[in-house]
């Protein structure tokens, strides 16, 4: 992969991405607003699922910094609490 290159993954790529016990505070969003109603979902039930098959965020590991990709919301809601959580997460080679 060469830097600048864009690469499309589906569910079916993240789910073989290895699964981290990760901080959820600082990580670091790629979308700019979160909505409540999703927000209070998770603070109600922090295990709750999107989907089948979308049990844990989606994170690109990017020169020692966490971007979430998809799960903004359930990444959020474990900042608030303090916690860490499961997360996919992609670590790009470059120049491979």
């Amino acid at each position: 992969m060469q830097r600048g290159q864009h690469i499309t993954l589906v569910p079916q790529d993240w789910a073989k991405m290895p699964v981290e016990h990760v901080e959820a505070a600082g990580m670091h969003a790629t979308q700019p607003r979160l909505f409540k109603k999703h927000l209070n979902r998770y603070r109600k039930d922090p295990a709750a699922e999107v989907a089948d098959n979308e049990t844990h965020p989606w994170v690109v590991e990017h020169e020692g910094k966490h971007w979430v990709v998809d799960g903004h919301h359930r990444v959020a809601e474990a900042a608030e609490r303090g916690a860490s959580l499961d997360v996919h997460i992609m670590r790009p080679r470059w120049g491979d």
